[in-house]
């Protein structure tokens, strides 16, 4: 009599790909439940007047804040990028993000008045924000770079994105008929709670590389970063300096007197290098806030190109 083996059992997948790759459709999904179905939700509140339990808004003031908002969201990712890169890692990104988020839907659920719309929308923007340039790069993480699979698992990824967006508004819509503004607001951070949740049993089986940070900050930008936040050295700045009197005071260079402001292009070498005199923070050249807007921003003025070595 022959023994038979058991068939070997196929890996599991998700519609042919990565099993983790429903884990990030999920996060995503919910994400867009909770964004699009507090937005309009969100608009509705600050011009609803009072009886109806709005805040009594102007209509004007309360589209402009909300496309403020929006576009906050999306000035967030360039926040997100960074925290995933230098910081944090993108899974640790991901994962504070949809905290903030979560927390910002329960602000706007409980807290009544201006203050509950501006506390929870921050953290809904911010946490958006980052959350988006994430999810996409723990896609990625999923297939190797000539995968020919890699492009369909970002399709999915987006139809789950699509999912969100259209169950978001009908729910939380129903919410707010039923029990007003705030439970509308709680079936969003319901949403996101659900998402965080989900992504919370699964997140150890993401690849490796998406735990660590792949590109820190060097030493020099440390050393900016630290003067940016304050940590100045009092027997590096001479007395009386708080390191924007160089853009306050009127100079004479080359015999002509000249106002210098924060990112105009008529700054002269020469001024410079009496400037970067009084600079010696551990040889970065950088300690005023002007300094560190200019050095990250690359918004260095077009005249001293070529001088790279006097910032």
């Amino acid at each position: 009599m022959v023994a038979t083996q058991p068939a070997a059992q196929k890996p599991r997948t998700f519609f042919g790909h990565p099993p983790m790759l429903a884990n990030l459709f999920t996060v995503e999904m919910w994400e867009r439940f909770s964004f699009y179905g507090m937005q309009v939700l969100a608009l509705y509140y600050l011009y609803y007047s009072i009886e109806d339990g709005g805040l009594g808004i102007p209509k004007e003031a309360a589209t402009g804040a909300m496309g403020a908002y929006g576009a906050t969201v999306y000035l967030m990712a360039i926040l997100g990028g960074i925290l995933g890169d230098r910081v944090l890692g993108p899974e640790r990104t991901l994962f504070y993000s949809a905290i903030g988020i979560m927390a910002g839907h329960i602000v706007l659920a409980v807290m009544p008045g201006a203050a509950g719309v501006i506390t929870g929308l921050l953290l809904v923007a911010i946490g958006s924000g980052c959350l988006k340039s994430s999810a996409s790069v723990l896609v990625g993480s999923l297939y190797s770079k000539d995968d020919p699979k890699r492009e369909a698992g970002f399709t999915l990824f987006y139809i789950g994105i699509n999912i969100g967006a259209l169950l978001g508004p009908a729910l939380t819509g129903w919410g707010w008929g039923w029990l007003g503004f705030h439970f509308g607001f709680g079936i969003a951070a319901i949403g996101m709670a659900a998402g965080l949740i989900q992504y919370v049993l699964t997140r150890k089986n993401l690849p490796e590389s998406v735990h660590e940070v792949t590109v820190p900050f060097t030493p020099r930008q440390n050393g900016i970063l630290s003067r940016c936040s304050g940590r100045y050295s009092s027997h590096n700045i001479p007395a009386g300096h708080d390191g924007l009197d160089d853009y306050r005071q009127p100079r004479h260079v080359g015999g002509k007197r000249r106002r210098h402001r924060g990112h105009s292009s008529l700054y002269s070498v020469a001024h410079r290098q009496e400037r970067n005199q009084h600079r010696t923070l551990a040889g970065v050249g950088v300690y005023s806030p002007l300094d560190c807007q200019r050095y990250f921003l690359g918004a260095l003025p077009a005249a001293v190109h070529g001088h790279s070595h006097l910032f």
